[in-house]
């Protein structure tokens, strides 16, 4: 490893930074915005990973991270509920389009159905069964098909 060159404040600035250093390398998010930085492909013995969407999207890139939603259910009733809330938005289509235009890779269909029925199994109180949908809207969203 070299010692760092520049330091940026986002992926962003460090990929335009990059741009004017065509030797220079940097590990960044994959969708650090539009640059014309070259994506590289990993090396596994003799076995090229391509750093592309289809590969990433399919879990063999290996250099991926999920994010990761942490949320307190041990709050005031009327706070769990808005952050169960939030957390629904996130796993339906709007909101894992809206993480799609934010830069995200989505969820895969059946880790959506998981997690919502997770968040609703959890749902002391609703009267909800784990999996059931909380209105038709939510049973559209979870045939929507977006992904990961």
């Amino acid at each position: 490893m070299r010692p760092i060159t520049t330091a940026t404040k986002s992926n962003a600035k460090l990929i335009a930074a990059l741009e004017d250093q065509p030797a220079g390398i940097a590990i960044a998010g994959a969708k650090a915005g539009t640059h014309s930085a070259r994506l590289l492909p990993l090396r596994a013995g003799k076995t090229l990973i391509p750093n592309d969407d289809h590969t990433i999207l399919v879990g063999k890139y290996p250099l991926t991270r999920p994010l990761t939603l942490v949320m307190d259910l041990g709050q005031a009733p009327d706070k769990t509920a808005a952050n169960r809330e939030f957390v629904h938005y996130a796993l339906s289509h709007p909101g894992q389009v809206q993480a799609i235009l934010s830069g995200f890779f989505p969820f895969d269909p059946p880790t959506l159905r998981a997690q919502n029925m997770k968040i609703d199994a959890e749902a002391p109180g609703t009267g909800m069964q784990p999996g059931q949908p909380r209105d038709t809207q939510a049973k559209s969203n979870a045939k929507s098909g977006v992904s990961r």
